[in-house]
């Protein structure tokens, strides 16, 4: 004798079966309590998206990183995202399988400002690299140094012009580290006690270079 489904008494031959229920019934089951709108997490300024861990650009990465922080237990596969609306393919995976189903959410985007946004709104910076030298080879090194912290997580909070040269303040130190040792720069290096941040001294660091 066929099975029939305990709630619309379909038989195996009608559709696929997840225990004692249909896959339509197993589907009103498990997805009929779905939201209709999603909240993600956007900066106001530079519109990334909060993940959980970080401000992002909304890649299909992200938004699926993001879209885990508001629907628990269930697999996620970001089909579009325009910032509006969201499509993705929700799966459960049970005894008999994984049931999926496609859903479109509005999205209510909840703005904040990044704390990166924030720091280059306050003028922000850890690293003050100071330029001296002749005014073509000055230019020359600057240029690089702009494009080579444009590629990091970092920014360039403010540019001066100096005696026989320029000063460039880094966001943060970190990156300038990584960029002096990467272009084999000797640099003279200063700290100056900048606060104090969780019970620790912080430093701002001055690389004086000379070209």
């Amino acid at each position: 004798m066929p099975r029939h489904c305990a709630t619309c008494s379909r038989t195996e031959s009608e559709a696929k079966f997840y225990g004692d229920f249909c896959e339509f019934c197993m589907k009103d089951k498990i997805f009929n309590g779905l939201p209709e709108e999603i909240e993600i997490r956007t900066c106001k300024r530079c519109e990334r998206i909060w993940t959980g861990t970080r401000f992002t650009a909304p890649t299909k990465k992200a938004v699926d990183e993001a879209l885990h922080l508001r629907l628990k237990g269930y697999s996620i596969d970001v089909k579009e995202y325009n910032g509006d609306t969201v499509t993705v393919e929700l799966g459960k995976d049970l005894k008999d399988g994984t049931i999926t189903t496609e859903k479109s959410l509005k999205v209510l985007q909840d703005k904040v400002v990044c704390g990166d946004c924030y720091k280059r709104a306050s003028g922000y910076w850890e690293a003050c690299i100071q330029l001296r030298g002749g005014e073509a080879r000055v230019a020359k090194t600057a240029e690089r140094i702009e494009k080579y912290v444009g590629h990091t997580g970092a920014f360039i909070t403010k540019s001066e012009n100096a005696p026989n040269g320029i000063d460039i303040y880094v966001s943060d130190k970190k990156t300038v580290n990584e960029m002096v040792l990467y272009f084999h720069m000797k640099p003279i290096t200063t700290y100056t006690l900048y606060g104090v941040k969780q019970g620790r001294r912080v430093y701002r660091n001055t690389y004086s270079i000379h070209l």
